[in-house]
């Protein structure tokens, strides 16, 4: 599993044959969510909620706007 960044037991993953808009996929124990990355100076979204508790989302979300430019970076070169 492609995994780009870790957070306390969160895991983002960026998955190579995905689509478009830039987003990942945030793993806990049991859990996902799907958040899109957003624009630049812009708020990250949660698209999808699959089990994750609303700590990790926070946490989750706080991660995605932390680390954007990182995470932009590697779906750039990922998916070009």
């Amino acid at each position: 599993m492609p995994t780009i960044l870790k957070v306390d037991a969160l895991r983002f993953v960026i998955w190579p044959n995905d689509h478009s808009p830039a987003h990942v996929h945030v793993f806990s124990a049991e859990a996902e969510a799907k958040i899109e990355l957003g624009e630049k100076g812009g708020y990250p979204r949660l698209v999808d909620n699959r089990r994750m508790s609303r700590v990790d989302l926070a946490k989750a979300l706080k991660a995605v706007f932390e680390h954007r430019a990182m995470l932009m970076q590697k779906w750039s070169e990922i998916h070009g």
